[in-house]
């Protein structure tokens, strides 16, 4: 009996690839998660109308984006941080070149953190060594740990820094602003 008695290698390999597509999505699903929680992090950190207590934090990023996106629950965000923590800044910096619509994927609904990998990816990169940077800085507060971990990072090489590393960032929006305030660890900067 040869494969082609069962309908040939297409047969074979067609529920193979719908299974792994199911599971990319269900993958890049949750590397949406790391992005908007890292960036949310970086939001907090640079947005100089707020001074949070004890700073910018992956817990009150996880608030935020639970609360003000309508995500997942904590104990699902969390989780998602915790399986790709190491490449958040990489997913990241891909996020953002994907929401800034810097990557053509089709139609504007298409745009993905792996289309960005695919198609720039010197470019993420770039993006990713300056959130890296971010990363592994420890706290200013009691020098806590970093959001990072150094020893467990997707780092990026150094011959991908460029000359004058820069950190992408949002300005909160009021209601991000409302929320983190409401929550006691932060104070208005006048």
């Amino acid at each position: 009996m040869s494969l082609e008695t069962f309908g040939g290698l297409s047969a074979v390999a067609r529920p193979a690839f719908d299974l792994l597509a199911a599971e990319i999505s269900q993958v890049q699903r949750k590397w949406l998660f790391v992005a908007d929680i890292f960036q949310m992090t970086v939001d907090m950190a640079f947005d100089e109308r707020i001074a949070l207590r004890r700073g910018a934090s992956v817990s009150k990023a996880v608030e935020v984006c639970e609360v003000e996106r309508d995500l997942p629950g904590h104990s699902q965000l969390r989780a998602a941080w915790s399986e790709f923590r190491d490449v958040a800044h990489l997913l990241a910096a891909g996020a953002c070149l994907a929401h800034e619509g810097l990557v053509y994927a089709g139609s504007a609904n298409e745009s993905s953190i792996l289309n960005a990998i695919w198609i720039a990816p010197d470019v993420v990169l770039v993006l990713a060594y300056a959130l890296q940077q971010f990363g592994l800085q420890p706290k200013p507060i009691r020098k806590e740990s970093p959001i990072l971990k150094p020893n467990t990072l997707w780092s990026v090489p150094d011959f991908h820094k460029p000359e004058k590393p820069f950190v992408v960032f949002r300005r909160l929006s009021d209601t991000q602003l409302e929320l983190l305030n409401s929550r006691r660890v932060g104070k208005k900067v006048a």
